[in-house]
This record gives structure tokens, sequence and C-alpha cells, in this order.
């Protein structure tokens, strides 16, 4: 489900926009790294993961059927 929030106001300033098709994000050598900049990882982590989820899963499908396949070993 997409974030509903609006982040593009202070004191984040996240001007993500999943229809520029722009994913990176640079640095500038010798400065600090500002809080805009990781904010901006963050969102497109976050558009990233969902984007994958939602083209591997349907919305409300179950993903933990509830039952263990895995098998128990013993050392």
């Amino acid at each position: 489900m997409a974030q509903k929030t609006n982040l593009n106001a202070a004191p984040y300033y996240d001007d993500f926009n999943k229809d520029n098709n722009y994913v990176r994000t640079l640095f500038r050598p010798g400065f600090a790294v500002q809080a805009r900049e990781l904010t901006q990882l963050q969102s497109q982590l976050q558009h990233q993961i969902e984007a994958h989820g939602s083209h591997i899963f349907k919305e409300g499908a179950m993903v933990v059927p509830g039952a263990s396949n895995h098998k128990k070993y013993f050392y």
C-alpha cells in the first residue's frame, strides 16, 4: 500500500517522483550528508520494494499459508 503522507514539506523536503524514473542520489565530497539526501534514499528504496511486492503478490493474497514446510536438522 502506498504511503499517503506528503513528505515534500518541512523538515523532510522529499521531492522523489516515481514518474521521473530517477533513482540516483549524489553526495558532494567534503560536505556533510544532509537529511534530505537520506530521505531521498529512503523514498527510492521504499518505492522499489513496493513495486517489487505489487508485481509478485496480489493485493490481499496470503503470503504465509500457515503451515511450516522447513525440515528440522539435528547436529
